[in-house]
């Protein structure tokens, strides 16, 4: 058995990582571990339990050329080994866009007809602004909410007709139901995570039944946060009881993508449903 003493004086004493090379180049490990092979031709010099690897076409030095030359095989994960991903243990829809469409042009034209502004005007109040923003982080009720437009829109029905024409804007993505009902066959646990509001949300679960067969609902409304503020993804690893990339989420926003992104969630962009199920199908999630 050839001592490691006897064996250093074939090695110009550079190390690195453990790892030598002797005065023609090859490389050497001492660890008495196993040696990774790197390129081919794959041999190695066995000298009782060390071993030295000669480079591809190498001259073994003739004072070691008595041990035995033996070919080894490449294992197939050694060389830049990629870390297989998580298949995700759970699935985060966001609603609109993703699940279902939805226009406030629609309620808008109902609406301007009881209004005293135009239709220019009422979008301003209603689609993406201020007034929405602070009825869907729960800074306005339902109630103060109307009030608001009421009384800057001169609406002259009464709440329970706006909430019907302000909620009544939205039409299921078939394809993307089906994906979530697949993902109910296979026993996945599914959460939708929202910004929306009470109005929409009360029309939403009396006028599609998909939306109660999720395990969860993390809304802007109910949480006093928007996406993609930091506090409410933290809220969906509370409610999910997940982190990192044990968590698949879709949403067809790039900032919210984002923000889970930031967190070591698996991600999809919606773009298109085709695109959205090839993505998660390479999950391992479905077919």
């Amino acid at each position: 058995r050839l001592k490691i003493s006897r064996l250093r004086r074939y090695m110009s004493g550079d190390q690195e990582n453990g790892k030598q090379r002797d005065q023609t180049g090859n490389r050497a490990s001492f660890s008495f571990s196993k040696f990774i092979v790197k390129k081919p031709p794959f041999w190695v010099l066995q000298m009782g339990s060390a071993s030295v690897l000669p480079r591809p076409n190498a001259t073994i030095p003739p004072s070691i050329a008595q041990f035995q030359l033996l070919p080894v095989e490449r294992p197939k994960d050694s060389v830049n080994p990629r870390p297989e991903k998580m298949i995700p243990k759970v699935v985060v829809f966001d609603l609109g866009k993703v699940l279902l469409n939805f226009d406030y042009g629609i309620a808008i034209k109902r609406l301007q007809t009881r209004c005293k502004i135009s239709t220019g005007e009422l979008r301003g109040l209603i689609d993406q602004s201020p007034l929405l923003y602070r009825y869907e982080t729960n800074l306005l009720s339902s109630e103060q909410f109307f009030a608001e437009i009421q009384a800057s829109s001169g609406f002259c029905g009464d709440f329970a007709e706006f909430g019907e024409m302000f909620a009544d804007i939205f039409s299921p993505i078939k394809p993307m139901v089906r994906l979530h009902r697949d993902l109910c066959a296979r026993k996945i646990p599914t959460y939708i995570f929202s910004n929306t509001n009470d109005l929409a949300v009360r029309h939403i679960r009396d006028r599609f039944s998909f939306f109660q067969k999720f395990h969860g609902h993390i809304l802007s409304y109910e949480h006093n946060a928007m996406k993609p503020d930091p506090r409410i993804y933290q809220i969906v690893e509370r409610c999910t009881g997940h982190n990192d990339a044990a968590l698949l989420y879709i949403d067809d926003r790039p900032e919210n993508i984002s923000a889970g992104m930031a967190r070591g969630w698996q991600t999809i962009l919606h773009e298109t449903p085709a695109r959205t199920r090839a993505a998660v199908r390479k999950t391992g999630l479905v077919n």
